[in-house]
């Protein structure tokens, strides 16, 4: 068990330093993050300032986009799945045949490192969020481990999605 987790753990910190290895790129990343969310706030401000929409409160919607937008990006895989599909292409794949390393194990692990550099200013955003909108993402404190375990799950089914109708 321990050398699997030193095996994928350095295969995470690879596509971590990968990931930051262009930090012009990085940075344009995690400011097109919160530009994104910013102006979904300004369009569905000026939305609401002239025909607000019945039985959703603004702040309840806000709540709602910022989430679909994490959980969203979170979950998209195509570079990855672009990846793999070079990989068989090329047959790449028969290296993961000789290795004792499997090419689905490799590939999740890879598409987190590589989602680190979202998940770490969404990880922050969560934290704040429920401070500057209080009840409208978690009702109670025990919404949150059940939110993060859902986060989990679905970024494993859909990362698992990708790799079935790829392979």
């Amino acid at each position: 068990m321990i050398l699997w987790l030193n095996k994928y753990s350095s295969i995470i910190r690879a596509s971590i330093i990968t990931a930051l290895e262009y930090k012009a790129s990085s940075i344009v990343g995690l400011f097109a993050i919160l530009t994104g969310i910013f102006t979904e706030y300004l369009i569905w401000d000026l939305v609401y300032e002239y025909a607000p929409i019945e039985g959703w409160p603004f702040q309840r919607l806000m709540a709602y986009i910022f989430l679909a937008l994490m959980i969203g990006q979170l979950k998209s895989s195509w570079v990855s799945s672009h990846d793999m599909i070079m990989q068989i292409r090329h047959g790449h794949m028969n290296q993961y045949l000789i290795k004792p390393i499997s090419f689905f194990s490799y590939n999740l692990v890879n598409f987190i490192g590589m989602n680190t550099i979202y998940m770490i200013p969404y990880s922050i955003l969560i934290l704040i969020f429920p401070f500057i909108l209080p009840g409208y993402i978690f009702g109670t404190t025990v919404h949150i481990p059940f939110f993060i375990f859902s986060v989990i799950i679905s970024i494993y089914l859909s990362y698992s999605i990708y790799f079935f109708m790829i392979c």
